[in-house]
């Protein structure tokens, strides 16, 4: 069977106006994962990613990591959703539910409502895309991904949404069980899927193998 990474970015630039940009730390998580995947021979034949800035700068430095070019495709299917616009559409339906903070703790408190608002069909404002074309498009991902079975190692670099929808579709999860797997993934958090033409079987989620040490403990981030 072919094996399929699935990597969620480094830390983006949460807080600040364009969050779409990796912070010095997300570099650094990021060329950790390279060197462990070059000193443990994990080396992907194949790199997928979308073609947000976070997801390229994310597949730069895990190749500066590995100390190799890989081939690399751009496949906006992995993209994130807009979560952005479903925490305003959200707030524009309850205001009462604004943030008294702006630290990462509130604001996710507050995006799971608008999510599983979201999901449900209850959100009635306009969003870029409903829950039924997100789901359809991670659909499409994996299914365009997992036909490299010609190669031994596949990876992809995405966001913590497309990554849990698509864990959701193998194991056949419910929405809500979708979203609790959002809100748990860290930055690089690194996922294993065995596939085929046939079969699909998640062995491993949101693990940080690279980060396993005493002194990057305290560089774990889930933003």
């Amino acid at each position: 069977m072919s094996n399929l990474l699935l990597v969620r970015h480094g830390q983006a630039s949460f807080g600040h106006q364009n969050y779409d940009q990796l912070s010095e730390l997300g570099r650094r998580q990021s060329r950790w994962l390279g060197e462990y995947l070059r000193d443990t021979e994990l080396a992907p034949e194949l790199i997928l990613r979308g073609d947000l800035e976070r997801h390229k700068q994310t597949a730069e430095m895990l190749q500066e990591g590995l100390g190799q070019s890989v081939e690399t495709i751009e496949l906006p299917l992995w993209n994130e959703f807009d979560f952005k616009a479903i925490a305003y559409a959200y707030l524009a339906e309850h205001p009462d539910k604004a943030p008294q903070s702006n630290d990462t703790r509130t604001f996710f408190a507050l995006l799971k409502q608008a999510l599983l608002s979201w999901s449900d069909g209850t959100l009635k404002h306009e969003t870029p895309e409903s829950w039924q074309a997100f789901d359809h498009r991670i659909s499409k991902a994996l299914d365009e991904t997992c036909q490299h079975t010609d190669l031994s190692r596949v990876l992809v670099v995405s966001s913590g949404g497309a990554i849990s929808m698509a864990i959701g579709k193998i194991l056949q999860l419910s929405a809500s069980s979708v979203i609790d797997l959002n809100l748990q993934t860290r930055n690089t958090g690194l996922s294993e899927v065995f596939f085929n033409t046939r079969h699909r079987y998640l062995t491993s989620f949101n693990h940080l193998p690279h980060m396993n040490r005493a002194d990057r403990l305290a560089s774990v981030t889930s933003a």
